[in-house]
C-alpha cells in the first residue's frame, strides 16, 4: 500500500511538471502571436529598421513594447499616440523623431518611409513636409502618393514602397486615415526659343556710319528697327536709321561747309541663333533705298541737293537677355553698299541699344 501510494505521488508530480510547461509554452505563443500582429507592425518595424541600427546591442523586453540599451544605460518605450519610439526619461522621440508629420495619421508614409525606402537608400534625406524625399546617392526625388498609399519615384511614377499591386487588383482601405499630401503643380514647360515666337521685337539705338566715298565721312544718328518673330529663328522686318554729318575747310579766304544728311530705309527677313539662351545671335540680309541731301555753304553761298538710291546692308548682331522682355544689343555691325550715280559706294556701320519684346510666350 505505501509502495502504491508512492508511486501514485511522482505520477502527480509530473503530471503537474508537464501542465505547467504546457501553459508556459503556450502563453509565450499567445504573447509572440500579439507582437506580431498587424497592430503592433510599426513597433516592430521602427524597433528593427531603426532602434536597432542606432543601438545595436538592445535588448527588447518580453511585451515587445520596451527595450533597453546596455552600453549607454538609456531605457526606451513605444509611444502609441506618437508612434515613435521615445527615451522614458526624457520622452525624446527616437525612431521616427517627433515633428508634425509624425502624427498617427502619418503613419503609413512614415513606416514605408522607415522601413523600407531608408533601407534602400541609406543617405536618403526627407522633405520639411515629411511627404518628400532626396536620394543624393541616385539623384532621384520621391514622394507619397495617397492613392497608391505608397512611396513613388516622382520621374518614373514607379512604385518603390511598398509596391503598386497590378492593375485591377482592388486594394483594401487603410486601417488607419491618411494625410492629403501637397501636390507640387509645376507650369508646363516651354520648349528651347518658343517664348520668342510670335513676338514683335523693337530696337532703338545710336548709329556711327563711315562713308569714305561721300562728302563726309563720318556719320551719327539713330537706328530703329522692328521685327516680327514667324518662328524662333526666323523673323521679319524693317531696319530705319536717321543719320547727319558735317565737315568745315578753307578754300582761300572762304570756308567750305559741308553737311550730309542721310536715311536708310532697309527690309528682310532676320535668323536667330540660340534664341533661348541668354545670349542671341543675329544675321541679316536687308534691302531696300537711301536718301542723302548735301549742304554745301562757301561764303555767302548755299548749295543743296539730294537723291535717292537703291541701298542694301549684310551683317548682324548679338543681343544679351536682360529681362524676359528687355535685352542689350551689344553690338550690330553691318557693310551697307549704295548705289548712286550709276556706281556702288562702300558704307560700314555700327549700332548699339536696348530691344523691347512684345506679345509672345
Amino acid at each position: 500500500m505505501k509502495i502504491i501510494n508512492q508511486d501514485l505521488t511522482i505520477y502527480t508530480s509530473r503530471l503537474l511538471s508537464i501542465a505547467l510547461v504546457l501553459l508556459a509554452t503556450l502563453a509565450s505563443f499567445q504573447r509572440i502571436t500579439l507582437a506580431q500582429g498587424p497592430s503592433e507592425a510599426p513597433v516592430n518595424i521602427f524597433f528593427h529598421g531603426c532602434l536597432e541600427k542606432k543601438f545595436p546591442n538592445i535588448s527588447r523586453g518580453g511585451d515587445g513594447l520596451t527595450a533597453f540599451d546596455p552600453n549607454s544605460g538609456r531605457n526606451f518605450a513605444w509611444d502609441k499616440e506618437k508612434q515613435a519610439w521615445i527615451d522614458i526619461k526624457t520622452l525624446e522621440c527616437i525612431c521616427p523623431a517627433c515633428s508634425g508629420k509624425d502624427d498617427p495619421k502619418y503613419a503609413p508614409v512614415n513606416i514605408f518611409f522607415h522601413g523600407c525606402l531608408e533601407g534602400k537608400f541609406p543617405n536618403i534625406s526627407r522633405g520639411g513636409d515629411g511627404l518628400t524625399a532626396f536620394d543624393p546617392d541616385s539623384g532621384r526625388n520621391f514622394a507619397w502618393d495617397k492613392e497608391k498609399q505608397a512611396w513613388i519615384d516622382i520621374k518614373t511614377l514607379e512604385c518603390i514602397c511598398p509596391k503598386c499591386p497590378p492593375p485591377g487588383t482592388v486594394k483594401p482601405p487603410p486601417t488607419t486615415p491618411t494625410p492629403t499630401p501637397e501636390t507640387t503643380s509645376l507650369p508646363p514647360e516651354t520648349s528651347p526659343g518658343e517664348e520668342y515666337a510670335k513676338a514683335l521685337e523693337f530696337f532703338g539705338g545710336g548709329q556711327y556710319q563711315r562713308a569714305p566715298d561721300e562728302p563726309v565721312k563720318n556719320l551719327f544718328g539713330v537706328d530703329t528697327s522692328l521685327f516680327y518673330n514667324v518662328t524662333p529663328h526666323v523673323s521679319i522686318g524693317g531696319d530705319f536709321s536717321f543719320l547727319f554729318g558735317s565737315t568745315k575747310e578753307t578754300v582761300g579766304t572762304s570756308t567750305l561747309d559741308t553737311s550730309l544728311h542721310r536715311q536708310t530705309y532697309l527690309f528682310g527677313p532676320q535668323f536667330n541663333f540660340y534664341p533661348d539662351d541668354k545670349v542671341k545671335v543675329f544675321v541679316h540680309p536687308l534691302f531696300g533705298v537711301v536718301h542723302d541731301t548735301v549742304k554745301f555753304d562757301f561764303g555767302t553761298t548755299t548749295t543743296d541737293s539730294s537723291a535717292t538710291a537703291f541701298a542694301m546692308a549684310f551683317g548682324g548682331g548679338m543681343d544679351i537677355r536682360v529681362t524676359p522682355r528687355v535685352s542689350f544689343r551689344v553690338f550690330e555691325a553691318d557693310y551697307v553698299p549704295t548705289h548712286f550715280g550709276g556706281e556702288f559706294q562702300n558704307n560700314f556701320r555700327l549700332s548699339t541699344g536696348l530691344v523691347l519684346r512684345f506679345g509672345g510666350k
